[in-house]
């Protein structure tokens, strides 16, 4: 079941001075719910309380119009119940004829429920070259263990940090058997707030267009050992072991009629385990 909307607005635009603005507003009903446990009358239960939701942002471009500062803000109040508050800063800024981009945002949050007060911070900051034979860029995230965004947006994990690091070549003009290639080497190592690594990896990829238009893809993984700090709910770090992962994928001209995919997976942990995957996948589209 879905929350009733009681009403909403939305008004946008931009300026003469290149500043755009959105700001959304709706407010939601209560919603009830009839409950009976075994042995006992039917109750009818408050689920969700009548909630206000606001969420304004203002963006500026900048320098020749491709570049922006931006700032957000989000707020969630609920009736007699918790209150939610978002605020944040953005940027993105290229240079050099768009080859060079730096980029971030910065975000705090503060949440109430039933008394209880949290806190946090998140953060993003990636420098790039996006132009040019090699290209890559260098990223860095934090998300503090207080940082709560789900009253209206959502966030899979917080009390995490990680750095995330690629070069790539991406070829766009036709050389020899090929109308396009791409290669790119990327390293992610990631830790929670008690410095311990959860997740340290090193990938290769490679991507290739053919004359023909058959595609043909892979790549392979390299996950290193690390301590997986989630799987016991609360317990100590287990040891995950070090595992090798490689993929294959050759796929027909798909704007024929009659084309295939042929896909090929292995995978390879430290204690000797292996698994191998085979697939042929044919589709036929009616003239």
């Amino acid at each position: 079941e879905f929350t009733s909307i009681l009403g909403a607005a939305k008004l946008t635009g931009k300026s003469a001075s290149k500043t755009s603005f959105t700001l959304i507003e709706a407010v939601t009903g209560q919603e009830h719910a009839t409950l009976r446990a075994a042995g006992a009358d039917a109750g009818r239960f408050l689920l969700e309380p009548r909630t206000n939701y606001l969420v304004g942002r203002l963006q500026q471009d900048l320098l020749a119009g491709n570049s922006n500062l931006g700032v957000l803000g989000t707020a969630v109040n609920r009736a007699s119940s918790g209150t939610a508050y978002t605020g944040g800063v953005d940027w993105s800024l290229f240079a050099h004829q768009n080859t060079y981009q730096a980029s971030g945002q910065v975000a705090g949050s503060r949440t109430e429920d039933f008394g209880e007060e949290k806190q946090g911070y998140a953060a993003q900051m990636e420098l790039g070259k996006r132009a040019g034979l090699v290209q890559g860029f260098l990223q860095y995230e934090a998300l503090s263990p207080g940082f709560d965004i789900n009253d209206l947006g959502f966030v899979s994990r917080v009390g995490r940090q990680s750095v995330v690091a690629r070069v790539e070549t991406p070829l766009y003009e036709t050389r020899g058997p090929f109308r396009y290639r791409y290669f790119s080497l990327t390293s992610n190592t990631a830790w929670n707030y008690d410095r311990v690594t959860y997740e340290k990896e090193l990938e290769v990829f490679a991507y290739l267009t053919l004359k023909n238009y058959w595609r043909i893809r892979g790549g392979s993984i390299r996950r290193f050992e690390a301590l997986d700090d989630l799987d016991t709910r609360g317990g100590p770090p287990i040891e995950r072991p070090a595992s090798t992962y490689a993929w294959v994928r050759v796929q027909a001209d798909d704007r024929k009629p009659l084309n295939g995919d042929l896909r090929f997976d292995w995978e390879r942990d430290r204690p000797g385990s292996t698994w191998r995957s085979l697939s042929l996948l044919v589709s036929m589209r009616p003239s």
